[in-house]
């Protein structure tokens, strides 16, 4: 008795005994898969004639098969909206062009997309689409596949890093756990020497990276995710975590306010139109340089260890600026600044054409 089944899982059932090369007809087909010859008659019509599936007839074997390579695909199954999606996902990855995997996915996606119909037609449904690419650093593609390697393999890695507040490196025997693509670039979450906890380290900065061959196991009280959701930003070497508060002025409110900078923040509305926010992190220098974009619009008020990184910071800017803009790096180069250069400050427009250029938005 013939088997009910769906019009896809019959044509993956044809489809595979084409493959085996065994020339199967339609009476062998209709025993084997147990459905009556016109079925399988009109599926093999449909497959011919639908989805150009170049089947051939081999009068002196008297059976079927594929007369050159296909990918049984059967575009039925999408409609114009699952195509308009598929051709926004890859237009999604020109910010990811020159990643890891890159070129791996998007010649998957074009498979898929040359076997639907429409794709072609469709691609000027995109033209109301553009998308930032985020400029980071690339790890080498040897680096990211040896730790990919070591993560799938629960393999220790030793590898030296140059640490992003010293500029020192140091050797590191770590259980690698997770690549993470954060702003800035890829990062390794490991867990290790010298240091027992969980630690996140910038992919650019890891120098000789050796695969080991001693196994480790996953710590089942790790909660990856929620260190990862717990983080400001992707840091490397983080302290303990303490309570920061920053003013913004009214000019920013609106912009700090629209955005989740931290999964624990909290935002405290001014009657002047300010805000103050506040929240827990353990990463001064990279707060201290989100901070500093804002210029005049920002203040830190706690920690007052934060306080006065900026505040060195700014000083160190304001002398690089002094004596009417004769700065080193001026001076070297011989050029003369604007007139009154050193006096101008950024009004809301100015702040508005820099934020859409991603010079006021999150830095990392």
């Amino acid at each position: 008795m013939p088997q009910k089944r769906s019009v896809f899982e019959r044509l993956q059932l044809i489809d595979a005994k084409l493959r085996s090369k065994s020339y199967p007809n339609c009476q062998t087909l209709s025993a084997s898969l147990v459905m009556t010859p016109k079925t399988v008659q009109r599926d093999l019509n449909y497959m011919r004639f639908e989805l150009s599936a170049p089947i051939k007839y081999d009068s002196r074997r008297r059976g079927f098969y594929y007369e050159s390579d296909w990918t049984f695909f059967p575009n039925g199954y999408f409609n114009e909206q699952d195509t308009r999606s598929l051709l926004a996902a890859k237009s999604t990855l020109e910010r990811y062009r020159g990643e890891p995997y890159y070129k791996e996915i998007c010649g998957a996606l074009d498979k898929v997309l040359s076997n639907l119909k429409g794709s072609h037609s469709g691609q000027h449904l995109l033209d109301v689409y553009s998308f930032a690419r985020t400029p980071r650093g690339m790890p080498s593609r040897d680096c990211f596949e040896n730790l990919e390697r070591a993560i799938r393999g629960r393999l220790k890695v030793r590898f030296g890093y140059v640490s992003l507040r010293t500029g020192k490196a140091s050797e590191r025997l770590l259980d690698p756990y997770r690549l993470h693509l954060a702003e800035d670039g890829w990062y390794l979450i490991a867990i290790g020497e010298p240091n027992k906890g969980p630690r996140s380290f910038l992919l650019q900065n890891i120098r000789n990276l050796e695969v080991t061959r001693e196994a480790y196991r996953v710590d089942p009280e790790f909660n990856i995710e929620g260190y990862i959701d717990q983080r400001f930003f992707a840091f490397i070497d983080a302290g303990e975590k303490r309570p920061v508060r920053i003013w913004f002025s009214a000019r920013f409110s609106d912009y700090i306010q629209s955005r989740r900078w931290h999964p624990a923040q909290e935002i405290a509305a001014n009657s002047d139109g300010s805000i103050i926010l506040s929240m827990n992190v353990d990463a001064d220098d990279i707060v201290a340089c989100w901070v500093m974009q804002f210029g005049t619009g920002a203040e830190v008020l706690e920690p007052d260890g934060l306080r006065m990184l900026v505040v060195r910071e700014a000083e160190a800017i304001a002398g690089l600026y002094g004596d009417g803009g004769q700065g080193a790096a001026t001076q070297q180069r011989g050029v003369v600044p604007a007139e009154d250069s050193s006096k101008a400050v950024l009004d809301g427009d100015d702040m508005q054409r820099l934020k859409a250029q991603g010079a006021a938005s999150e830095l990392f």
